[in-house]
């Protein structure tokens, strides 16, 4: 059966997952199978290809949906041969294109995709899953369970954003087992999961709780001892370096085993007197630094990120490294080659 519907996705935290299954439960809603729909799951390294993969399909589809990926200057850029960019291609190949995202770049870009008829929804502190529960539920407003799973995603990532303890752990639960599944490598796993939270609660959420149950819960606890020791390798490479303006950078490298958001998080509350900024980098097939402001210094990462081809929001940012660090020679490598660009970057 031809696919009819295409999803394009960020893979690596709840509001790309949660972004999926509520657009996944529209269509299930409409009695649209899985068959007809088809998932292009991405991450900011490979998004490029995702998206020229997109583009050169010889599918007519229906509808097609972008989901917690920003709008990078490279989806919106004309290709000298052809004239048309990236998103116009996409479009040429469906009846209908919405692209839902809260990212900077989607907001720099929201114009340029309108132009080639791309529907942009786009909204300052409110996370992509957010964002499509509101438009979905001026059809179905009844919906209660979608508002839930659109929560958690909200409370993950915008940490305090929703005053609800059992939702924000929800979702750092959540954000463990999609990091668990990326780190092996087992998509269809993770798409199997996220076919399971649009369809419904009984198969992953206890009926009297916010709380995980069955398999699901068993993935949530194996993820936890292993980014245990994780966790703790982590924080014996931390150190501080200097840089040439006199601000200090707190620094350190962690396994991809652990989660791209929460592990920043984690680096920057339990190390707030120290420096100006978290610089964390990650060894593995995460090939990506997230770089996170200290509240209490003037120094802001994110235009650095954006430098570096990353992007962010509030302050905060991250960007793909140059290549794989897998031993501490390429580690060191890799620091002398990020902490050479941002001095450059701060004699600006």
């Amino acid at each position: 059966m031809v696919p009819t519907h295409l999803i394009i996705p960020h893979i690596e935290d709840p509001d790309g997952i949660i972004s999926t299954a509520l657009i996944l439960r529209n269509l299930y809603g409409q009695g649209i199978e899985d068959e007809k729909i088809q998932i292009l799951f991405t991450d900011y390294k490979n998004q490029k290809a995702t998206f020229e993969t997109a583009a050169n399909q010889e599918l007519q589809n229906l509808e097609t949906y972008v989901a917690d990926l920003a709008a990078k200057d490279f989806i919106v850029t004309k290709d000298e041969e052809t004239g048309l960019s990236l998103a116009q291609k996409i479009k040429n190949q469906s009846g209908n294109f919405t692209w839902y995202d809260h990212h900077g770049d989607t907001k720099k870009n929201k114009p340029i995709l309108e132009e080639s008829n791309v529907q942009v929804h786009y909204q300052d502190n409110t996370c992509t899953a957010r964002i499509i529960f509101n438009q979905l539920e001026k059809t179905n407003p009844a919906d209660t369970y979608a508002d839930l799973i659109s929560k958690i995603s909200q409370s993950h990532d915008y940490a305090g954003s929703i005053q609800d303890n059992s939702l924000t752990k929800l979702g750092i639960d959540l954000q463990g087992i999609i990091t668990l599944l990326n780190f092996e490598q087992n998509e269809q796993h993770l798409l199997e999961i996220t076919k399971r939270i649009a369809k419904g609660r009984d198969t992953w959420l206890s009926n009297t709780s916010i709380d995980l149950v069955g398999d699901v819960l068993d993935l949530s606890n194996e993820y936890k001892q292993q980014a245990k020791n994780a966790m703790r390798e982590m924080e014996q490479s931390i150190e501080q370096i200097t840089l040439q303006n006199g601000y200090t950078i707190t620094t350190a490298l962690a396994s991809d085993i652990l989660p791209p958001k929460d592990a920043p998080r984690h680096f920057r509350e339990n190390f707030s007197d120290n420096g100006d900024g978290y610089l964390l980098f990650f060894s593995g097939k995460r090939q990506a630094a997230f770089f996170f402001k200290n509240y209490n210094s003037q120094f802001s990462p994110q235009e650095f990120c954006t430098l570096m081809g990353g992007g962010g929001r509030e302050g905060d940012g991250a960007f793909n490294l140059p290549f794989e660090i897998n031993n501490q020679k390429n580690y060191k490598h890799a620091k002398n080659i990020i902490f050479g660009r941002l001095n450059k970057f701060l004699e600006k």
